[in-house]
């Protein structure tokens, strides 16, 4: 056997470690790092995911309220068969109107900023809304209201006076006029035949309209005046002992009854 046959086999049975290359290890710690980062990175992007939910669902509700209050406004002054862009476009001509939509789109949803509103109707209003910012600080006063008025606004009809909305600083104000106005409305110059009622959504005005229906049969049927409404409900009226019931008139139920 020659000399480069022994050297060829020699390499052949040369050790196996010396052959094969280090696997380079991983350190724990730079796993624990990077399985954070990914988890803060996930929890931040669910969070933004979470954010954009809300602000969608925001979006649509004042969309919804736009289109609400676009109904409220006066049919005659828009041909049927105009788009919906079309009877905004034509309603936002008139200075008063354009005011009018867009805060009734801005609180129309906002149950805490309707809470501390009431809704005026039947109302002796000039033509002008110039001074109803005047007119409803009386109504304030008149009800021993301490605080400013935080806005005043019309709400048009298909017919009829508008209704004039009146938006206090906090729903504890509302409830004060809510008590007392039907007490002092007979010295408040336009309001001797006013109603009052909470600044109430589209859905709450129906159960309200029912509510009243029912109390007004049952105050017919007794002949006096024995249910009211509270809460969008029919309730009976608690009298003191030995107080003597209200008068009631025989009224018809077809029409929505306030008080």
């Amino acid at each position: 056997m020659s000399s480069s046959s022994i050297s060829l086999d020699s390499n052949v049975l040369a050790p196996v470690e010396d052959c094969v290359s280090k696997t380079p290890e991983v350190a724990i710690g730079d796993v624990y790092r990077l399985v954070l980062e990914m988890s803060k990175s996930l929890a931040q992007v669910t969070l933004q995911n979470k954010e954009l939910v809300q602000m969608n669902g925001e979006l649509m509700k004042k969309v919804e309220s736009l289109e609400l209050s676009v109904k409220e406004l006066k049919v005659d002054r828009f041909p049927s068969k105009k788009s919906f862009a079309q009877v905004v476009t034509a309603g936002l001509k008139s200075s008063a109107a354009q005011v009018s939509l867009i805060k009734a789109a801005e609180i129309a949803n906002d149950a805490e900023k309707r809470n501390a509103a009431v809704v005026l109707d039947k109302v002796e209003l000039p033509e002008s809304a110039s001074s109803d910012g005047q007119f409803g600080q009386e109504v304030l006063k008149a009800c021993e209201v301490q605080d400013k008025l935080a806005s005043v606004f019309r709400l048009q009809r298909k017919s009829g006076p508008p209704l004039l909305k009146l938006q206090m600083q906090k729903k504890e104000d509302a409830r004060k006029i809510m008590s007392r106005f039907n007490k002092v409305k007979s010295n408040i110059q336009g309001c001797s035949t006013a109603v009052i009622r909470p600044d109430l959504s589209q859905p709450e005005r129906e159960k309200h309209r029912a509510a009243w229906k029912e109390a007004v049969m049952k105050n017919n049927k007794a002949g006096k005046f024995e249910f009211t409404v509270r809460k969008l409900e029919c309730v009976k009226v608690h009298y003191k002992e030995g107080e003597v019931y209200r008068p009631w008139e025989v009224r018809e139920t077809r029409k929505s009854n306030v008080q």
